[in-house]
């Protein structure tokens, strides 16, 4: 048991610093890719499309540290329900409302839409990465509890 959990802290920290190196390479590539394969776009909405990558990018080390925690330790220390709770419950309680809201009602630009839907995946890894590192996500084959 004590094994798993050393290997579940160093799955969660791969996963942080494989969305850190996502975040680095699309804030940096992000812009020339849209330079260069959507020149052709106007100004404004390359500069859109520039601003969106960037804001994706922000998200990836919490996407990242979300994924391993949820879909890799948590699944696999037979979590599966909780897992599942808190891969879906931030996208209806969060990102639908969020979204709806800000664009469909306030009717803002997407640059300021998407970021705010994309805080998901911070709920997602706070609670994820609470529950992994307090070694709750752990079950000697006993039903877990949801």
């Amino acid at each position: 048991m004590e094994e798993a959990k050393r290997n579940a802290k160093r799955f969660l920290i791969l996963g942080a610093e494989t969305g850190l190196v996502i975040l680095v390479v699309m804030a940096a590539a992000g812009g020339m890719i849209v330079d260069r394969f959507f020149g052709g776009l106007l100004p404004e909405t390359r500069q859109t499309a520039k601003i969106l990558i960037l804001e994706f990018a922000v998200y990836m080390p919490f996407r990242s540290a979300a994924s391993a925690a949820i879909m890799g330790v948590m699944r696999a220390g037979g979590e599966s329900r909780r897992a599942m709770v808190y891969d879906v419950l931030p996208v209806y309680a969060w990102s639908l409302p969020v979204g709806f809201l800000l664009g469909m009602v306030f009717h803002l630009p997407m640059a300021v839409v998407l970021p705010a839907m994309y805080f998901k995946r911070v709920i997602k890894a706070f609670f994820s990465l609470r529950r992994v590192l307090q070694g709750k996500w752990l079950n000697r084959g006993e039903p877990a509890d949801a």
